[in-house]
């Protein structure tokens, strides 16, 4: 996976790129799947919460953290993805 290089030929930047690349491809579809846990616990929380104000504000908190949780993976994705095809065009 990892090459390995003498001292003056140092890795080339979008080699480097597709490394960070292929890492995220791997963390995003799980952060998307703690997202969706997350947003389906605050529902929960929100119908258990029996009109308790206080209950539902908190699932409202949950449920509006994993929206903003959810938006900021695919917008790292676009921007790491852009910043890409930058580097390697």
């Amino acid at each position: 996976m990892f090459k390995v290089y003498a001292a003056d030929a140092p890795p080339e930047l979008g080699e480097m790129f597709s490394v960070v690349d292929s890492v995220i491809d791997k963390i995003v579809p799980v952060a998307v799947l703690l997202c969706v846990g997350m947003f389906i616990a605050g529902g929960y929380m929100w119908m258990m919460s029996g009109g308790n104000p206080e209950g539902k504000q908190k699932a409202q908190g949950t449920m509006t953290w994993a929206a903003i949780g959810f938006i900021f993976v695919f917008l790292a994705k676009a921007i790491l993805s852009i910043v890409t095809n930058f580097v390697s065009s």
